[in-house]
């Protein structure tokens, strides 16, 4: 019944919601495994104080589950050329983009040659 609800809560009419088959789709519970330990992604935050979608996020890019689970989330410095900003301080700085920046530096580009002057 709660699909019943959402459904007329979103505006279905009540003829369409009723007549379509009720199904509930329960989201897939993708358990990590760190030190023997086996929790589900929500678990894993609760316990490790990050937010489920870094979490998510970590997975996606193919990290290690150590590194998923242990590496602070907070915002990432990088030293170039004896200064210090964030990837948002860069980009705005350089012009390139926080997702260049960020896939690169990834892929072990050094921050030297992401900021280059281009010529």
């Amino acid at each position: 019944m709660d699909v019943l609800k959402s459904r007329l809560n979103h505006g279905w009419h009540p003829d369409l919601a009723l007549s379509k088959e009720l199904k509930v789709i329960k989201k897939r519970k993708a358990p990590l495994t760190y030190k023997g330990e086996t929790k589900t992604i929500r678990e894993w935050a609760q316990t490790t104080g990050l937010h489920d979608y870094i979490i998510r996020a970590r997975i996606k890019a193919g990290w290690p589950v150590e590194r998923i689970l242990t590496e602070d989330a907070s915002p990432r410095i990088i030293v170039c050329n004896g200064e210090a900003h964030t990837v948002a301080e860069w980009s705005l700085l350089t012009g390139v983009s926080k997702t260049t920046i960020r896939t690169k530096l990834n892929k072990g580009v050094s921050p030297e040659e992401i900021f280059k002057k281009r010529k």
